[in-house]
């Protein structure tokens, strides 16, 4: 009996290294991407906002470990301001974009997910750029930050 619960032991932590192994293997879309999947994201008019610009949530926005979601490290987190006005709220909004798919969804509204012509022309195009198949997407998709189960 314990020459079996030490066999699956074994390949039970033999599992879960090939699976994590798999999961790094997958490509993952750049900052670059990212932040111009944000920009697509954004309405007409939000875009004529005076002084839009899209931050890292940590200080090294050159590095992608930034902008990954601590809690869930398949999402590069991002948040667009604004100048404002002197009584108003400089945040357009916040964004969580997935780094396997290009999916584009706002953690703070539960699994909204944005869309829009010009965000889905872009994501096709980075969606090639990572070889992904329509196959492989709908088996990367997801519901979003706040929904995975």
């Amino acid at each position: 009996m314990k020459k079996y619960f030490m066999a699956f032991l074994v390949f039970l932590y033999l599992y879960t290294i090939d699976a994590h192994a798999a999961d790094s293997e997958k490509p993952k879309i750049t900052i670059d991407q990212a932040r111009a999947l944000v920009w697509a994201s954004l309405e007409p008019g939000e875009l004529q906002l005076p002084n839009i610009q899209i931050l890292s949530p940590k200080k090294n926005p050159e590095n992608i470990a930034s902008y990954e979601d601590s809690k869930n490290p398949r999402y590069l987190k991002f948040n667009v301001i604004w100048d404002g006005t002197p009584d108003g709220s400089i945040e357009v909004g916040f964004f969580a974009v997935d780094a396997y798919t290009g999916d584009v969804f706002d953690p703070v509204s539960g699994c909204a997910e944005y869309g829009g012509k010009k965000l889905e022309t872009l994501q096709r195009k980075v969606r090639r750029s990572l070889h992904l198949t329509q196959a492989a997407y709908k088996k990367l998709k997801t519901r979003g930050p706040m929904c995975d189960d």
